[in-house]
């Protein structure tokens, strides 16, 4: 595997995970009594340290546009654990954070702090599947993150075309 496809598969990774993670993962109707509308949770709103992963990703994969390949594999190798912690806190205390996110905007909002079930200002809540997406994304950049540790890495090897050099005509060995 080139460099270059081995980045390309890490960035189009972590576009998987900061997509999944902005979405609406937990969709709220609120009463007017407590101001009306809709209240959306996102990923990065009810994990903070998403947001915090997904930009030592990013850094970590310009470093490695500038390093060789036993620091890319090393730097993979030392996201590997952060990543899969992520994903077991995700998997377990989704549903839960994301109520206890709405629980404090409704604080904020109404200065009433409440059990979302006891909740009075909450008309309807639904969930999406969204959570569920950023769990196989980030299944998918863990497993990127092994192959750069497993795989060594080639750098990229530009073809080289052979020029044949041929020398000028000479007009003087022509004639006779």
């Amino acid at each position: 595997m080139t460099k270059a496809r081995a980045l390309g598969a890490w960035a189009f990774t972590l576009v998987l995970l900061a997509i999944s993670a902005a979405q609406a993962w937990g969709l709220y109707s609120i009463s007017a009594d407590a101001g009306g509308g809709s209240l959306s949770v996102s990923g990065f709103a009810a994990f903070p340290v998403i947001g915090t992963l997904l930009a030592l990703q990013v850094v970590t994969v310009l470093v490695s546009l500038l390093v060789g390949p036993l620091v890319i594999r090393l730097l993979a190798g030392a996201l590997i654990p952060f990543m899969a912690w992520n994903v077991v806190d995700v998997f377990l205390n989704a549903t839960s954070q994301i109520q206890l996110t709405v629980t404090q905007v409704l604080a904020d909002q109404t200065g009433v702090i409440q059990d979302i079930s006891s909740n009075q200002f909450l008309v309807e809540s639904s969930s999406n599947l969204f959570s569920w997406g950023y769990l196989v994304a980030s299944g998918l950049n863990i497993l990127v993150l092994s192959l750069l540790v497993a795989v060594t890495l080639k750098p990229k090897v530009a073809k080289t075309v052979r020029k044949i050099d041929k020398l000028p005509e000479d007009l003087w060995s022509d004639q006779r």
